[in-house]
């Protein structure tokens, strides 16, 4: 296992005993990962462009791949931060190289959300063309203040 990714699920399941000690009993592993993965490298050091640009794009894959493990709410905000780097990168997808696709199925066993290792490219459009989130979806979906 790559040592990112086995920092990042030693971190998750840190985070996840720590609410469970809180006495909370919801922890939303895809999210935690999704948003902590590219904070997580950063902190361990990789503070160069490029390995920030290529944890940036496996957690764009990553979120693309747990997008339907999102709670609604979540799943607005990752629509927000997708329509925003598409915009500002003008790219609509990444291209993961082999590391990234290790890194990616790591994280992903550890979240058990479904990937297949060999695909190179994720789309930015899987997302977005799917049907926007309403107000009363988010409102009605029992984990609503996530």
């Amino acid at each position: 296992m790559p040592p990112i990714a086995a920092n990042l699920v030693q971190l998750m399941e840190q985070a996840r005993q720590a609410r469970e000690m809180q006495g909370l009993t919801e922890f939303y592993s895809q999210w935690w990962m999704y948003t902590k993965s590219l904070e997580v490298a950063v902190e361990m050091g990789n503070r160069n462009n490029e390995v920030r640009h290529a944890i940036a794009d496996v957690q764009t894959a990553y979120g693309i791949a747990a997008y339907q493990e999102f709670t609604p709410r979540q799943k607005n905000r990752f629509r927000e931060v997708l329509r925003e780097d598409t915009h500002r990168l003008n790219n609509g997808s990444v291209i993961l190289n082999e590391q990234q696709r290790e890194l990616l199925t790591q994280i992903a066993i550890a979240t058990s959300i479904p990937i297949n290792p060999e695909q190179e490219e994720y789309h930015s459009s899987t997302v977005l063309a799917q049907p926007e989130i309403t107000e009363e979806e988010i409102e009605q979906d029992p984990r609503y203040n996530t």
